[in-house]
């Protein structure tokens, strides 16, 4: 996550999450905000504030075969929380579903994670992200 990405707006990676549970393959999505650390009884915790995607159904789509989430929000407000560094298992490549609709003209990639409703997760960006999600489903 940076403020300036090449001085040419920000730029804020989203990750897979290792969060157990009720989720794609134990996997989270979310978006980094901020990068940050604190110290606390000579200890140093790194720290992301992530931006949460919830899965939409339980398996992948069926004409893509992509999962699809979207952005979590509770009353409009995005759902963000704290995590540990340490829990970021690996990037991850969301394509926005444009639908019927055409992408404005002049938008900047750096909107794009804030100008859709839904987004397909990439099986095609990278081999091991497609292991960890996509196989032995």
């Amino acid at each position: 996550s940076t403020p300036s990405w090449w001085m040419d707006g920000p730029q804020h990676d989203c990750i897979l999450v290792s969060t157990g549970g009720n989720t794609i393959k134990g996997m989270s999505i979310a978006q980094v905000m901020l990068l940050f650390s604190y110290a606390d009884r000579n200890a140093t915790y790194p720290c992301v504030l992530v931006h949460w995607f919830l899965p939409l159904g339980d398996a992948p789509d069926l004409d893509t075969g992509m999962w699809i989430v979207e952005p979590e929000f509770v009353d409009e407000t995005p759902l963000l929380q704290v995590i540990h560094l340490d829990t970021i298992h690996r990037l991850v490549h969301l394509l926005p579903i444009c639908g019927s609709h055409f992408v404005p003209p002049g938008l900047h990639f750096s909107q794009t994670l804030d100008m859709f409703k839904s987004y397909y997760v990439s099986k095609h960006a990278d081999h091991n992200a497609f292991d960890i999600l996509f196989n032995s489903i």
